[in-house]
């Protein structure tokens, strides 16, 4: 099982296509986060970003099963934000249980994102990945910063 109450376990940050989602569209990948997402997080999200060179443009990070979230889980998903951004690629956070969602909220977290890349749940995701998406042979005409906040 995925979930872990109160610890984290090699599944707790998992790539969704190789799961039970069908209309994932290839350029973006959706990562799902299980449990609570607390101190020690950090090397978790190294599912994501080790490698980084091989994801597509839009990455979306999916709470709808992370029960809790503290500042360092927060400063993780800010770091995640920013490589991101740096390699060219936007990143959409949905789903977020009201614990996580105000936390992040009080944080400023929109700041690493976009108010509008965070969504209420994956169909808004998938629809603002969709809006977002810039085909490759495009990406002479933007820039990072217009690229990370669509």
């Amino acid at each position: 099982m995925c979930f872990s109450p109160g610890a984290w376990t090699p599944k707790s940050v998992i790539l969704l296509r190789d799961h039970s989602y069908d209309n994932i569209p290839g350029y973006a990948a959706v990562y799902r986060v299980h449990g609570p997402f607390l101190f020690g997080v950090s090397d978790k999200i190294s599912v994501i970003t080790d490698n980084l060179e091989k994801l597509p443009a839009i990455v979306i990070v999916r709470l709808r099963n992370t029960t809790a979230i503290d500042a360092t889980g927060i400063a993780a998903l800010e770091e995640l934000a920013d490589q991101l951004h740096k390699s060219w690629r936007s990143m959409l956070v949905c789903g977020a249980r009201p614990q996580p969602a105000v936390l992040m909220q009080e944080a400023g977290f929109d700041r690493h994102v976009g108010a509008e890349n965070i969504c209420e749940n994956i169909t808004i995701a998938l629809k603002r990945a969709e809006t977002i998406y810039v085909p490759v042979q495009s990406f002479e005409q933007i820039t990072p910063d217009s690229l990370a906040r669509h």
